[in-house]
């Protein structure tokens, strides 16, 4: 397909969707119901960059790569929905209407991008953003019909034939580490692509089984240092959850240190995967790579950071060791942290449940501005025990939430569920339970400004929760923009969605009003000194 050994490469992070209600239930003003995260890295964008340069150079290929970041490039910009997704830009929800735009950099911006391009890579990892994908592929497709398109990320891993049909070339179904060369090859080649992990128009294929079954995470065994694209990377500055704080800068940049969940909790993808850790030796490389980036601030892209606690195959104070070297090295480096995506912290308190004081001091410790300065805590151990079994109990939770304080943490971003089989018995407890936490938290906050926005369930692609949710949802296929927390698209056991809606808005109104208020005008949190 290609006249010499040079291979032109451009990688697309896609806009990102905005999506607002109108006329529902007596709010007179537009509000937001999906994340507005255009200022939030993209780790993917370079990671899986560095990962075709290496394997291609390796076969032999000389390789020109470009990255696009539609997003961040011009974040405040909104543009109509494209060529058949505009019959879909408006829908029905309650008594409102859900309108739906592109957020970021036009379309028309990729023409002169990939008009040489033999590849283009992109990522859909979130369901919600589904459409902007598949539109950008369209996009690359339309300017250049030759430019072959790679696809990876979570929500393409589990439909895969629905972004084949948009215009995708291949779809990875789980990890491209080790693969994304060899699937570049046959496609120049004009070789048919048969590798286990792989779907394309003509073979939706497999993960394969045995010794060649691909994992769905990322690939640890191979060290991969991303290549870092500045003038993408200086314009990363905001968390998922929120704003940076006041003397916290950026750039900044996920990293994870693991991959994997020994746990099998039913909404979640991935549930019940292999759990692989880095050596803090692994760690530290990481680290300096980044710092001679420019990176200032990390957020952390992984939920089972503690998990190394249970592994049984190793030496009793290993694990905690490691975890408070790795937390160490992060603040030699001058490091700000963020816990962005949650921490098990159950596991702070040991089997005999006795609080493992030295690990929590040295996870929430600062010097100057390095070090955690918010972290992401779900609560559902304090107000659904029957369906969070796997942690703490309520006590031992109150206390570890009590040490963590102490550390002086200045923001936490709690959160809870709503699920869709409650009725008004529990729904009244939850009210109950989130009375009392919020009365606690008031007693105990000290300085720590924090926030309790309430998520609604949703039937994640890979969890075990899809199926039996999926038949009472609006239609994925044609809606996935409700495939986000704050908005739900699920019809429950005794509510419908648009009333689950209006049952979490009202409890957020009374524990939360600020953070409501935010995230209705900007689609973000906010972390205050009290809610109650």
């Amino acid at each position: 397909m290609i006249d010499t050994n040079t291979v032109k490469i451009v990688g697309v992070r896609p806009p990102e969707i905005d999506v607002t209600l109108q006329g529902y239930a007596g709010i007179n003003k537009e509000i937001s119901v999906v994340p507005r995260r255009a200022k939030v890295p993209s780790l993917g964008l370079f990671y899986v960059g560095s990962v075709l340069e290496q394997e291609l150079n390796q076969l032999g290929y000389q390789t020109e790569i470009d990255f696009q970041d539609l997003a961040t490039s011009e974040p405040d910009k909104l543009s109509p929905y494209s060529r058949e997704f505009s019959k879909l830009s408006e829908v029905k929800y309650g008594s409102g209407k859900i309108h739906k735009m592109l957020r970021g950099k036009s379309l028309s911006s990729l023409s002169e991008v990939v008009k040489d391009a033999d590849i283009c890579f992109m990522s859909s990892l979130f369901t919600a953003g589904a459409s902007a994908v598949a539109q950008t592929i369209q996009a690359v497709k339309k300017c250049n019909p030759n430019t072959l398109v790679l696809l990876g990320g979570r929500d393409a891993q589990y439909r895969p034939e629905w972004y084949l049909k948009q215009g995708a070339d291949v779809v990875f179904l789980g990890q491209a580490e080790g693969l994304a060369g060899k699937v570049i090859d046959a496609l120049l080649r004009s070789v048919p692509v048969s590798f286990p992990g792989i779907a394309t128009k003509g073979n939706l294929g497999s993960l394969g089984s045995g010794q060649n079954k691909i994992s769905r995470n990322a690939c640890l065994e191979n060290e991969v240092l991303p290549n870092f694209e500045p003038r993408i990377l200086k314009l990363y500055s905001e968390s998922c959850d929120g704003i940076l704080p006041q003397g916290i800068s950026g750039p900044v940049m996920w990293y994870f240190t693991s991959v994997g969940c020994i746990r099998f909790c039913d909404f979640c993808p991935t549930a019940g995967t292999r759990y692989i850790s880095l050596s803090s030796q692994r760690a530290n490389r990481m680290f300096e790579h980044y710092k001679k980036a420019g990176i200032k601030t990390l957020l952390s892209a992984e939920d089972n950071f503690l998990a190394r606690l249970k592994d049984p195959h190793r030496k009793e104070g290993e694990a905690e060791q490691e975890i408070i070297e790795i937390m160490k090295l992060m603040r030699s480096h001058g490091f700000a942290h963020e816990f962005s995506n949650g921490l098990e912290v159950g596991i702070l308190a040991d089997e005999n449940g006795n609080l493992r004081e030295r690990l929590v001091a040295e996870l929430f410790a600062r010097e100057g501005t390095a070090g955690t300065y918010r972290m992401y805590w779900p609560i559902e151990t304090l107000v659904n025990r029957n369906r969070f079994k796997k942690l703490a109990d309520k006590e031992a939770h109150y206390r570890i939430l009590d040490a963590v304080l102490q550390t002086g943490i200045p923001e936490i971003v709690f959160n809870t569920i709503l699920f869709t089989d409650y009725g008004p018995e529990e729904v009244e407890s939850v009210r109950r339970e989130l009375g009392e936490f919020c009365d606690w938290m008031t007693k105990h906050q000290r300085q720590t400004k924090w926030s309790l926005p309430i998520f609604h369930e949703l039937p994640l692609p890979g969890s075990q929760s899809y199926k039996k949710l999926l038949p009472h949802s609006f239609d994925i296929n044609l809606h996935p923009e409700l495939w986000a927390v704050p908005i739900n698209p699920v019809n429950g056991n005794h509510y419908n969605y648009d009333e689950l809606y209006t049952i979490k808005r009202n409890l957020m109104e009374e524990f939360d009003p600020e953070c409501l208020a935010s995230w209705d005008e900007a689609g973000r949190y906010s972390s205050t000194d009290h809610t109650k």
